[in-house]
């Protein structure tokens, strides 16, 4: 029989608040068995922290956080959740098929000879700008009578 081709998967889970850090470690434990059982290949695997939740579950507003990395025949991810639901010390978990980042690399800019940069440039006109007129200055009493004659009309 041939074998199947294993997907990476990443498996997020929330356990119980009212778990010790030790019984934490032991659930954990407890998942990467049930992967080996299965023949899941382990890559990654985060210790549970606390955490506060989002929303409440169950009552509980807190709880365990832990991250699993692994491969895995994608008809045997039905046995995992089976085991995983039967799991009372596990709140929530989701299993998502695990995608590698790929690193986006900026596309190199092709280089311009001289010669084709001033091809494509046009020539602006040079215009002159007009010569504004300077006024004379005038004097404060010179001001002074202009203003005096026109009141005068």
């Amino acid at each position: 029989m041939e074998e199947s081709k294993k997907n990476l998967y990443e498996l997020s889970y929330w356990l119980k608040d009212s778990l010790s850090e030790e019984e934490s470690q032991t659930e954990k434990d407890q998942i990467s068995g049930f992967l080996n059982e299965l023949k899941g290949d382990v890559s990654e695997a985060s210790s549970p922290h606390r955490k506060a939740l989002a929303y409440p579950i169950d009552h509980f507003k807190e709880g365990y956080f832990g991250v699993f990395r692994f491969g895995l025949e994608s008809l045997k991810i039905s046995d995992l959740k089976s085991k995983l639901d039967a799991n009372k010390n596990i709140l929530r978990f989701l299993i998502v098929v695990y995608v590698t980042p790929k690193l986006r690399t900026k596309p190199t800019k092709k280089e311009k000879k001289p010669e084709e940069m001033v091809e494509n440039v046009e020539v602006a006109e040079i215009v002159e700008e007009p010569e504004v007129k300077k006024e004379k200055e005038i004097s404060f009493e010179e001001l002074d009578k202009k203003l005096e004659e026109i009141l005068k009309d």
